[in-house]
Formats: C-alpha cells, sequence, structure tokens
C-alpha cells in the first residue's frame, strides 16, 4: 500500500518535468528503484512511460514560453533563436553536417561568419566613412554647404542624403560667380570710335579760334 501511494505521487511529478532525477530526489527515492518498478510492474512501467513524455512536454511549453517572454521584453539571444529557427530568410541550412576539406588549410575555414548586427555595423561604418569623404569634398578650397530646401542646415550625418542637391547648388555657384567676374572685366585693346559730326564740329571750332588769335594788320 506504502508503494502504491509513492508510485503514484511519483507518476504526478513526473508529468510536470519528466526528469527522473528531479522527481525521485523529491520523494527520496533511488532511480534503481524506479527502474526495478517499472520492470517488475508492467501496468506501471506504461504509465510511467506515459508521464514522462507528457512531462518532457510541459517542460518544453514552459520553456517556450519563457522564450516568448523574453523575445517580447527584446533580449537579442532569445530573438536570434526564435529567428534562427523559424524565419526562412534567417533560418541556416541544416540539410547537412559534413564538411569536406581538399586541403589541411582551407581558407574557407578560418572565414569569420558574421552575424544580421554585424552586418548592420559595416552598413553604419561605410555611411559614416562616405559622409566624411563627402564633407571634405564639399568643404575643399572654401566652398560652402547649403542649408537644405526648407531652410535648416544639412548635418554632417545627412550629406550622403543630399550629396546630388550639394553639388547642383554648388555648381550653380561656381557659374554665378564665373559670369558675374565676366561682366565686371573692362574690356581693353579697343580703340573708341568718334562720330564723324563731332569730329567736324571739332575741328571748325579748332578753325574759329586760330583766326580770333591772328593779329590784325595795322595798316586797315
Amino acid at each position: 500500500m506504502i508503494d502504491d501511494k509513492i508510485k503514484q505521487k511519483l507518476l504526478k511529478e513526473l508529468e510536470k518535468g519528466g526528469n527522473i532525477w528531479s522527481s525521485c530526489l523529491k520523494l527520496n527515492i533511488h532511480r534503481s528503484t524506479y527502474h526495478r518498478w517499472k520492470k517488475v510492474d508492467k501496468k506501471f512501467g506504461q504509465i510511467a512511460t506515459e508521464m514522462e513524455r507528457r512531462g518532457r512536454e510541459n517542460m518544453c511549453d514552459i520553456a517556450k514560453h519563457a522564450l516568448m517572454l523574453n523575445v517580447k521584453e527584446k533580449k537579442m539571444d532569445a530573438i536570434k533563436y526564435v529567428l534562427g529557427h523559424l524565419d526562412p530568410l534567417f533560418k541556416r541550412n541544416q540539410t547537412s553536417n559534413v564538411v569536406i576539406v581538399h586541403k589541411k588549410e582551407s581558407p574557407l575555414l578560418n572565414m569569420p561568419v558574421k552575424t544580421l548586427e554585424d552586418l548592420f555595423d559595416d552598413d553604419a561604418e561605410r555611411t559614416q566613412q562616405k559622409n566624411l569623404e563627402l564633407q571634405k569634398r564639399f568643404t575643399d578650397f572654401g566652398k560652402i554647404i547649403p542649408n537644405k530646401p526648407d531652410g535648416n542646415p544639412i548635418e554632417p550625418h545627412e550629406l550622403i542624403k543630399y550629396e546630388a542637391y550639394i553639388e547642383d547648388w554648388q555648381k550653380c555657384q561656381k557659374q554665378n560667380k564665373s559670369i558675374g567676374t565676366a561682366d565686371s572685366k573692362p574690356e581693353t585693346g579697343k580703340l573708341q570710335e568718334v562720330p564723324q559730326e563731332s569730329q567736324k564740329i571739332s575741328d571748325n571750332s579748332n578753325l574759329n579760334s586760330a583766326t580770333q588769335d591772328k593779329p590784325q594788320d595795322s595798316n586797315t
């Protein structure tokens, strides 16, 4: 009778988690006793095997629930695990685990495997480097970076976004400056032509002046 009660309690513990060691430890039973009961009592053995299966399923449900809680809390390890096992885009190819090595030292074995976070970091680094290059190019030789169309200044991290806009603006400024310089430059090397009528009037004036200045004859 005592063994039957202990067996029923043991079956309930097995159904909770499916772990033989922890279930026997709670009831102060040695694992060898449990395996002996399964071997001697066939009916108990069948029920115990079923309880072990249910317990493992229950434990998996608990683990899945905990995993989903970690995903909701935005824990990166849990997010990687879910995407790597459930999403076809991130799921790794597990059809074969065989690696064929043609040489003793294959360069493929030393290639680092980049995660999604590594790819994002690489993209951000390339964008930052591109912005630095654009800032140097747009400010060389005293060039000015214009404001946005709405009047706000263009931040350094936005240069790659407004690259075409800045190039067109600076090109227009250069053309306007060239036109202004050409208009303000005086024309040299050309002789100004004097109209013929003005030239005749000037000649007549000189002739009259000479006549007036000539002394009159004293005998007249």
